[in-house]
Order: C-alpha cells, then structure tokens, then sequence
C-alpha cells in the first residue's frame, strides 16, 4: 500500500510539475519584461480605424496629494456602422467617426506609430511610470500596439483622456 501511495504522488507531483511555467511569475522588482517586436512597421499608412484600446496613468494635478489615475478606454466600430465607447468603470456611450479621427490625429501628433511593437515594461517602478498601453486596429489590416512603462511629461494620454472626457460628457 506505501508503495501504491508512493506512487501516485510521484504521479501527482510529475503532472503538478509539468505544467508549472517560472517565466509566468511576476518579474522581481526593478526586473525588465521584453516583448518588443523589433519587426513592427513604424508607419502605419491607414487612417480608417476599426477598434482601439488604450490604458494610461495620469497624475491629477487637481487634486491635493496629486493622485494617480488610472483610464482605460476602448472602442469598437460595430457592424451597423455605430461606434461604442467602454470606460474602465463600465460605462458606454455612442459616438460618430469623428471621435475615431481626433483620436488618429493624436497618433499621428505625437508620432505613436513609432512605437509600435514595443512591449517593454519595468517592474516596481512608482505608480506615475506605471505601464501603458495602447493597440488600434486598422480598416487595412494594419495594427498598431504598444506597451511601456507611463512618461509622465508626455502628452498624448492627456489629449486622449480629453477625447474621451468630452464624449462622455456629450451624453449628458
């Protein structure tokens, strides 16, 4: 009978172990994941966007202690041709083309496309460098992603986050 026991947590522990994965395990702190896709275009020659999606941190100025916010935005085209809207806390609202050109104009302002296929993030950073990540798909085929640690002097997540703020803000 010890044997038979024996053996079945030999067993056991083989299928435990099989499937156990270390690289899926949070990096250490100050540990670097690296993804990049050193092959990605860096131009992106459509301008017809068909779903988007993007997280970012921002620091609120506004408020006394400077917080940290966290957005998350995405947006599909639907097949009827009316584009929906999805915040990180659930709510939606409906919008037109024109949402989906101011957003390509700020890929285009601040050059996002030449970020594409990066997908490089540091672990344990402060909350402000925290990653970011943005991923447009285009009419064409064409796909823009990236992810990165947050820059916090850069300017397109302010100008989506604006973007955004103003369609919700339409729905009232």
């Amino acid at each position: 009978m010890k044997k038979f026991l024996t053996a079945i947590f030999a067993v056991l522990t083989g299928v435990f172990l099989a499937g156990y994965d270390a690289s899926a395990e949070a990096p250490l702190c100050g540990g670097v994941t690296d993804r990049t896709d050193r092959a990605a275009p860096k131009v992106i020659k459509s301008k017809e966007i068909t779903a988007f999606s993007t997280s970012f941190l921002l620091r609120d100025e506004t408020s006394p202690h400077e917080a940290i916010e966290h957005w998350n935005f995405t947006v599909k085209k639907e097949a009827s041709g009316r584009i929906a809207i999805e915040a990180g806390n659930g709510a939606t609202v409906q919008a037109d083309d024109a949402l989906l050109a101011e957003l390509q104009q700020v890929i285009d302002r601040f050059n996002l496309a030449a970020l594409n296929g990066i997908d490089r993030v540091t672990a344990g950073l402060p909350p402000m460098f925290g990653p970011c990540r943005m991923s447009v798909d285009y009419a064409s085929g064409e796909r823009l992603h990236f992810q990165r640690n947050s820059r916090p002097e850069e300017g397109w997540p302010r100008a989506m986050r604006d973007i955004f703020l103003s369609a919700f803000a339409k729905k009232r």
